[in-house]
């Protein structure tokens, strides 16, 4: 599953470059293709260098689609809170990754936390704040150096709203982790929920 996931990575990005210079996709986003490829280039290097697990890859690749249909179709423009809803996404998304991550440096013995879970959930939420002002800054380059004005940053208060609903993402997917971890009476050191099989 992790080559095909690659390859429907591969088909997104080559779409979005196509149609950013005009060759297919005749369709106006509500922010811009080249921020949609960066995006996906992104996204896809970060999976590769980390060894995301199949099952997990396809999930980043889903909400990467999500965003990418969600600006060829309007979606942010038309439906009121969608923007809110994708971040809360991504943050959710962002954050099981992370929690994924973390969970198996621990397990390797390659990370020591004193207190696993609660070390786990403070990292995961460090690293959605991380990944979420990297998105902030690519939109601002975007529109700085590319579209030469401001459409894809928003103002200060869209900024810090995309930031808190990442967060209220990240923070219900470390809930739910260590709810699941607490209801299985398990640990992350025998078994953990995005363990390899």
């Amino acid at each position: 599953m992790k080559w095909t996931v690659r390859l429907l990575f591969i088909a997104l990005m080559c779409a979005e470059i196509l149609a950013w210079n005009g060759i297919i996709l005749h369709l106006k986003p509500d922010y811009s293709w080249l921020g949609l490829a960066a995006t996906a280039i992104l996204v896809l290097g970060i999976i590769e260098i980390i060894q995301l697990s199949a099952t997990l890859r396809l999930l980043v690749f889903l909400d990467t689609m999500l965003d990418a249909c969600s600006d060829m179709f309007h979606f942010y423009s038309r439906i009121h809170h969608w923007d809110k809803l994708l971040h809360f996404l991504g943050g959710a998304t962002v954050a099981i990754v992370a929690i994924w991550l973390l969970e198996k440096l621990v397990r390797e013995g390659k990370l020591y936390v004193e207190h696993a879970t609660v070390g786990i959930i403070i990292g995961a939420i460090l690293i959605v704040a991380f990944c979420g002002t990297l998105y902030e800054t690519e939109e601002w380059l975007t529109d700085v150096h590319y579209l030469h004005y401001q459409k894809q940053l928003g103002d200060g208060p869209d900024t810090v709203t995309d930031e808190i609903w990442n967060e209220v993402g990240a923070l219900s997917a470390a809930l739910a982790w260590s709810g699941f971890l607490a209801l299985r009476g398990s640990s992350i050191y025998n078994k953990g929920i995005y363990a390899e099989a």
